[in-house]
């Protein structure tokens, strides 16, 4: 994805709100706070994304689109809209004893999925949401994550252990968004916080986590 690509997204995303950056505190090393409703909500911020999307998957490799549980239940829809193929809803699949239900029936034929993700910290939902679409039947052949604090290898991991040949794709390491925030004197003029502490802070916040995994 080009640099500027980024820096167009992410002016919509911080002057709509939807990315907020905050003093990395015990708890809460992560510093970034997103608000996953306003990007779906708001027309001039979901038409930034949706667009990110379209470009960055190709409709060809799936048949199906499902969101996470955790995040783009509004979005995935219109993805799969725009792309002509059925959507998936994730309530239907997990259910509180385990078992897993399909409102459509459990499918014979293993379509292949995309899958949304808005944001990442590890690869443990996805690796919940992949055994739940390989169970009622479907093979997950796209991941789309949105935000992601630096996880690459876990999210490959453990779409990995699921099933292979998976295609990760992935747009906004946190890292990345900080770094073009600090870099950028118009972006440093709009968030009162000293951003090198703040990215500094983060790197080693990654450091750290490494070392123990």
């Amino acid at each position: 994805m080009k640099e500027q690509a980024l820096k167009d997204a992410l002016v919509h995303l911080i002057g709509f709100e939807v990315i907020g950056i905050r003093q990395p505190t015990i708890g809460f090393p992560i510093p970034v706070q997103l608000d996953f409703e306003s990007m779906e909500v708001i027309p001039a911020v979901r038409k930034v994304v949706l667009d990110l999307i379209f470009a960055n998957v190709d409709p060809k490799s799936f048949g199906v689109v499902a969101a996470s549980r955790h995040g783009c239940r509004s979005l995935a829809p219109l993805v799969a809209n725009h792309f002509s193929l059925p959507f998936l809803l994730s309530e239907t699949l997990p259910t509180k004893n385990g078992e897993v239900i399909d409102l459509y029936g459990k499918s014979k034929v293993r379509p292949r999925v995309l899958l949304i993700q808005e944001f990442a910290s590890d690869g443990k939902d996805v690796e919940t949401m992949a055994h739940v679409l390989s169970m009622a039947g479907y093979s997950l052949a796209t991941l789309f994550v949105l935000f992601h604090a630096d996880c690459e290898l876990e999210l490959c991991q453990a779409v990995s252990r699921v099933n292979g040949g998976v295609e990760v794709k992935m747009l906004f390491p946190l890292s990345m968004v900080l770094r073009v925030l600090r870099d950028d004197p118009d972006f440093s003029q709009l968030i009162n916080l000293d951003l090198e502490r703040v990215f500094d802070h983060y790197i080693q916040y990654l450091r750290n986590r490494d070392s123990q995994s």
